[in-house]
């Protein structure tokens, strides 16, 4: 009889469970420490794209323009109903400029929506007038528009290749035809002769002896002035001391009449003198000293 095993002799006796061995966890992928700020500034960068470029696409297409405009003309009509039109234009400070070119200039009508008045670009085209050195344009709600004007002031006539212009003293050309009502300004002759006037006129003023005298104030060389009296006579005065040169002129002529004489060029150049020049047969050249 063969022997028996000793295990089978035992079947109470359970059988050694293998041991679970337990699994590592899986490793966490690292990433590169420069991927999150990159992946954040792209996600910025996008976001400003939609903010931005949203709205430019809209106006590209013309979906908002289109948008805008229905809503502006629903706008406009509404304030008509409700009585914002232009009634009423008050205008002060004209003098020169005619009523219908102040009406052109403002683009207005009677009726018209006042909201749909620009004040800032009728300004610029008034300015843009001739006589208007300056303009206020104030919209009063709800139908009144208010103008006010500031025109030039003509300082002068301005003899450029044998013609005559209007220029104020800012030697801005007001006009160039309609120039016989201003024929009592003086004539100004000389490529930049507007842009120096206003000083010497003012000068010239003081010597109301000399001034109505004047028939023409000539630049020469840019850096002084002449003058042309009315009997022909040049007198040429200094870069500099001109006050003080006429008032010399005014004293010599009232001791020798010397703007009464058979004189052709009085030279005040140099300062403690005054050089003579007569008419040709006489004595060419006198000299008086100041004393």
């Amino acid at each position: 009889m063969p022997a028996l095993k000793l295990a089978n002799l035992w079947p109470w006796r359970r059988p050694q469970r293998r041991r679970k061995t337990r699994r590592k966890p899986p490793r966490r992928r690292v990433w590169p420490k420069w991927l999150a700020p990159t992946l954040r500034a792209s996600a910025a960068g996008l976001a400003v794209a939609l903010v931005i470029g949203g709205p430019v696409w809209l106006w590209q297409t013309g979906i908002a323009a289109k948008s805008m405009d229905d809503a502006h003309g629903q706008f406009i009509t509404l304030t008509v109903r409700m009585g914002f039109t232009v009634d009423n234009v008050y205008l002060q400070g004209r003098h020169e400029t005619s009523k219908r070119q102040v009406m052109s200039a403002l683009g207005v009508k009677r009726g018209q929506p006042i909201l749909a008045f620009d004040p800032h670009r009728a300004k610029a085209r008034l300015e843009a007038l001739a006589w208007v050195q300056s303009a206020s344009v104030i919209r009063h709600l709800p139908d009144t528009i208010r103008v006010r004007l500031t025109e030039r002031r003509p300082m002068a006539l301005w003899q450029q290749k044998s013609k005559l212009m209007l220029v104020d003293r800012f030697g801005v050309v007001i006009q160039r035809r309609g120039l016989k009502r201003f024929s009592h300004l003086p004539i100004i002759v000389g490529k930049d002769a507007p842009d120096h006037a206003e000083a010497m006129i003012d000068i010239l003023k003081t010597q109301p002896g000399i001034y109505h005298r004047v028939a023409a104030i000539v630049r020469v060389g840019q850096r002084r002035w002449n003058l042309r009296l009315d009997n022909g006579i040049d007198i040429q005065l200094p870069e500099t001391g001109v006050r003080g040169a006429l008032t010399r002129l005014v004293k010599a002529n009232r001791r020798q009449r010397l703007l009464s004489r058979d004189v052709t060029m009085i030279d005040l150049r140099l300062p403690d003198r005054l050089v003579i020049r007569t008419a040709p047969g006489r004595k060419k050249e006198l000299v008086e000293k100041d004393t």
